[in-house]
């Protein structure tokens, strides 16, 4: 299904918006930029694709779509995912409709397969969501070995038929990230630039992530990006030190381990990632 959804203010925004985009550096501590960004899974574990990813960005005229996209791929190899060339089926897909509502009602009808196992109510939800974007993320399972379990679903849970490994560290099964989706209104995107959404898609999609609430994160990130532009504070122009040491510390890091050390892991690979203070 192709989605040519056109809002020529904003892409007039984004057309003139030339500002250099440069990482902005950080002095945050890994944990607590973690307590404020990172999601979990149920068995506290934080989620990467394990599979190679396609970027697509839809919603705009052709030229942007194809600027934020490559934007989007460039970063997601710079971070350490595997990506596949250009014209895959996409798998990591940002909209910027000019109405939510009608957009997850035409995705509802033409890719149920894009809501994975959500509800109705939950699809609504979305919908209904009062901030400027909305993202989730459809899931597999799959062995110690990396291959897509086989089995059938029991209210949500997958119910496991197979594995190869099995240790106190290295579960016989793990949650990873098969499809992300973000939506992002198009009247919130006037005065970003195609970099700030790509990277801003990019650190919504590629792993699990929240915008941070309230103060006191002490560093600056790409996800505050739509609540700077509310209060009028400087925004970063780009992904973060700290945005791209995350991402790149979760690629990096095993997956397919209990909360603790994989937490730990990550915290350890993002301190040898980030400059000294």
């Amino acid at each position: 299904m192709r989605f040519s959804i056109y809002l020529s203010p904003v892409a007039a925004a984004l057309v003139s918006a030339t500002a250099a985009a440069q990482p902005a550096s950080s002095t945050a501590q890994p944990q607590a930029y973690l307590d404020a960004v990172a999601l979990s899974d149920a068995d506290g574990r934080m989620l990467r694709f394990e599979t190679p990813v396609c970027p697509m960005a839809y919603g705009l005229p052709d030229q942007l779509n194809s600027e934020i996209t490559n934007r989007m791929r460039s970063v997601a190899a710079a971070a350490g995912a595997q990506v596949l060339p250009a014209g895959c089926k996409a798998n990591l897909l940002l909209f910027v409709p000019r109405d939510r509502r009608q957009l997850l009602a035409k995705l509802r009808q033409g890719r149920p397969e894009i809501f994975g196992r959500m509800t109705d109510l939950e699809i609504a939800a979305l919908a209904d969501s009062a901030g400027p974007a909305v993202a989730w993320q459809v899931l597999k399972q799959r062995g110690a070995d990396g291959r897509e379990l086989s089995g059938s679903w029991r209210e949500g849970q997958p119910l496991i038929q197979e594995s190869v490994t099995n240790s106190r560290l290295i579960p016989s099964a793990h949650s990873v990230l098969d499809t992300s989706v973000i939506v992002l209104d198009a009247r919130s995107a006037v005065g970003l630039t195609p970099t700030e959404l790509a990277d801003y898609a990019i650190m919504r999609g590629l792993s699990q992530t929240r915008e941070p609430q309230g103060a006191g994160l002490g560093a600056a990130t790409i996800l505050t990006i739509f609540r700077d532009k509310e209060r009028g504070t400087p925004a970063p122009l780009s992904l973060t030190t700290i945005d791209l040491a995350y991402l790149k510390s979760l690629y990096r890091s095993v997956s397919a381990t209990f909360e603790n050390p994989h937490r730990s892991d990550l915290e350890a690979e993002m301190k040898r990632a980030l400059p000294n203070p």
